[in-house]
């Protein structure tokens, strides 16, 4: 009986959803087969435990977005989106098979070590993941769709739940919706936007709550929530201390930027990518020239969703000898002068950044070998080259590779040995396999290896970074000015720094490589320049 109700049920819901019965009389049903089923396993009616799926009336009182929907006589109701409806009619359907596996088949428990018990893991671990993956494929995002959309959230249960909201689909959700956000949010008044306010609400129905300023916390400075008081002396000191974190976290909180929220603040298109933004004055340029004297030379442009983009430190303009003179593709050493500012990340592209420009472009960017804030790697010479193109148009300034010149410049940091640290290479001078094979890379939010003195982070060691150059065998007829020698249309170019696989020769501030520019692998990845405004002379 009870498998002959349990059929009936499921038949139940379908009919419901394809507006074959009404309301009312698909939760009266609903509830005499559940009893029903309860009963056969010599349970009485009002102690029947069972996981009611709630109608959609019921998900109306606990959400700000109603579900509209259409009513004709004597045919129950349609949802205006049929084929939204049929997520809608596949998560419930799901949901209810659950509660049939885990309890009313038998009457008893669910081993959890059985067969059953496989099969609902195995569903766990694809059906949100799913869900989401069919709402971005539609790209519909209409009150009728995100409402549809929560129906079927909301039917899975909460193993179901976590495991999609850990996975790379509702990653691209959570960004995709908070950039339409942005979008909305530039276009008129926040208080009569009923399509912001119905995304800003959806966003907190899914766990992904939009926030309007997006300051940096200490969850994502990964640093303590009480900071000690910072030791002044240290503040020239390459060992990574209490002290060297804690100024991170000052220096990021303060140079994080608050998003701009209203047309008076900023004036962008409906698609942040497709158009170029207008000039932004130097008055308006969150990475000034003259911070590069000051004690945090630290600085992130905003992005129009609402985020910031990568962290800056703004360099000093100087000289040095570029190269060496033991390796043949290293000489003639000579003197290179870098006489305009530029602002370089202070860490490795990271994978969560290089997700975001994933969803932001529309590109189906790979896995890859690392998430979060690990260094994005097997990315190649044209797709870094690709993200830096988008970072120009959404941010409004110069997004490029750095230079050959300018990334030793960067690395060396005003030193002359072969490594900004010195000549020997410990654990915490470089995360290699010079003391012992790793195989793989640090996080940004690692503190175990120190900064160099122009407070960067894995110039040596962690994963190679592509430059602009094209390669040349050596440096004859290099430029002195710290410029490219580049060709878009040649395919070998520099990669410099070494990686987390390599001894530490590789690792030298004069080390240089060559990798054809479509090539990829986990253990190399990137970091980007920004050109810095300069001041008119007087």
């Amino acid at each position: 009986m009870a498998v002959k109700d349990s059929k009936r049920l499921r038949q139940l819901v379908s009919d419901y959803y394809h507006g074959l019965i009404t309301q009312d009389s698909y939760r009266e049903q609903r509830t005499k087969l559940l009893d029903n089923i309860g009963a056969a396993n010599g349970e009485q009616p009002d102690t029947v435990t069972r996981k009611q799926q709630p109608a959609p009336e019921e998900f109306a009182e606990t959400q700000p977005l109603s579900v509209s929907q259409e009513k004709s006589s004597g045919a129950g109701f349609r949802p205006r989106s049929l084929v939204l409806g049929a997520v809608v009619l596949g998560g419930i359907a799901a949901a209810v098979y659950m509660v049939f596996v885990q309890g009313f088949g038998t009457g008893t428990a669910t081993d959890a070590t059985g067969p059953q018990s496989q099969v609902i893991e195995e569903r766990s671990s694809k059906f949100g993941d799913s869900l989401v993956e069919d709402f971005l494929s539609r790209s519909d995002w209409s009150a009728d769709s995100l409402n549809n959309f929560l129906l079927a959230w909301n039917s899975l249960d909460d193993a179901e739940r976590q495991h999609a909201m850990e996975g790379r689909p509702y990653r691209r959700l959570r960004i995709r919706l908070h950039q339409r956000i942005g979008e909305e949010a530039v276009l008129t008044d926040a208080a009569s936007n009923s399509q912001l306010q119905a995304l800003t609400g959806f966003a907190t129905k899914i766990g992904a709550p939009y926030r309007e300023s997006r300051i940096a916390t200490a969850d994502e400075l990964d640093t303590p929530d009480v900071l000690p008081e910072v030791n002044e002396k240290d503040e020239t000191e390459t060992v990574a201390t209490d002290s060297d974190v804690i100024e991170d976290a000052e220096a990021e909180t303060e140079s994080t930027q608050v998003a701009a929220t209203s047309a008076d603040e900023v004036e962008r298109t409906a698609d942040p990518v497709a158009a170029q933004p207008e000039a932004v004055a130097i008055a308006d340029d969150p990475c000034p020239a003259e911070i590069a004297a000051t004690r945090r030379p630290y600085c992130q442009d905003n992005l129009s969703d609402g985020s910031t983009g990568p962290p800056l430190v703004v360099l000093p303009t100087g000289s040095y000898e570029m190269g060496s003179g033991d390796i043949e593709s290293e000489s003639p050493p000579h003197q290179v002068d870098i006489a305009d500012q530029i602002a370089i990340s202070r860490y490795e592209i990271t994978a969560a950044e290089y997700e975001q420009f994933c969803v932001a472009t529309s590109l189906t960017c790979s896995d890859g070998d690392w998430t979060g804030d690990h260094p994005v790697v097997s990315v190649s010479w044209d797709d870094a080259l690709s993200y830096t193109e988008w970072l120009s148009k959404d941010t409004g300034f110069n997004y490029r590779l750095p230079s050959e010149a300018e990334w030793e410049y960067a690395a060396r940091a005003g030193t002359e040995s072969p490594y900004y640290f010195g000549d020997e290479i410990t654990p915490s001078a470089a995360h290699s396999s010079e003391n012992g094979t790793v195989d793989s890379p640090l996080p940004r939010t690692d503190r175990t290896v120190n900064r160099n003195p122009f407070r960067l982070y894995h110039v040596s060691g962690n994963v190679r970074e592509w430059t602009q150059d094209a390669w040349y065998p050596n440096y004859d007829d290099a430029p002195l000015d710290g410029s490219a020698r580049s060709s878009e249309t040649e395919s070998l170019k520099v990669v410099r720094g070494g990686s987390y696989a390599d001894p530490g020769a590789s690792l030298r501030s004069a080390a240089r490589e060559s990798l054809d520019r479509s090539h990829r692998d986990a253990m190399t990845g990137f970091r980007v320049v920004r050109d810095v405004l300069q001041q008119p002379a007087d």
